[in-house]
């Protein structure tokens, strides 16, 4: 039987096959759109628990759970991290051909090592199984390492409807003295006003850089 979601997911043909893993698969990630704490990159946060990873600030985590008739407080409300993440793993089970559903089983394979299937029957093996992984091994910087991302373009909203601030990380965030900086981030992470990206981002990139 085919292993769940292998290596040649979504590969149905041996030229798919050959333009991925032979040229796509190792080339870089410019991130040009995503929900990352600018600051959180900066203070290189450790997560202590895989909740706080997922539902920490996923709005379409969120908007499933909703649509599920899950309560809100184990959504954005004062239930804890364990019972947010059991209410996610029901919802999720229902989500087959969904990309959320690939995308959290990816990013399951990916990164802790689990082949299976998350759910409401598996969130205990799964909840220990990242946070342990989570407290030994990853934290936000080591992620986007691991991920191979050389551009990061954040929705760092700026409190007006017309402007979508990308803060340059670098000069904004850190901390003096940070010795990782000259060796970790040479990937650039801009400012940039959204009806100009992203020509006039990938152009300020050669100039922004650490």
């Amino acid at each position: 039987m085919k292993t769940f979601m292998d290596k040649d997911f979504l590969l149905s043909t041996d030229s798919a096959v050959k333009l991925f893993h032979d040229y796509a698969e190792k080339m870089p990630v410019l991130d040009y759109h995503c929900h990352i704490n600018p600051q959180e990159i900066a203070e290189d946060r450790k997560f202590d628990n895989i909740t706080q990873v997922w539902l920490g600030g996923d709005h379409y985590k969120w908007r499933q759970m909703r649509s599920n008739g899950v309560e809100e407080k184990y959504i954005t409300g004062d239930a804890s991290d364990r019972e947010k993440f059991q209410k996610w793993a029901e919802t999720l089970e229902k989500l087959i051909g969904n990309p959320l559903y690939h995308w959290s089983h990816l990013e399951l394979q990916r990164y802790f090592g689990y082949t299976g299937h998350l759910c409401g029957d598996t969130a205990e093996e799964v909840w220990n199984l990242c946070n342990q992984q989570l407290q030994n091994k990853w934290s936000v910087r080591s992620l986007i390492k691991a991920s191979n991302v050389t551009l990061i373009c954040t929705t760092d909203w700026n409190g007006t409807k017309k402007l979508l601030m990308i803060p340059l990380l670098m000069y904004k965030y850190c901390l003096p003295g940070d010795q990782t900086r000259p060796t970790m981030w040479k990937n650039p992470i801009m400012p940039l006003t959204w009806p100009n990206f992203p020509r006039s981002a990938i152009l300020q990139s050669k100039i922004l850089l650490p």
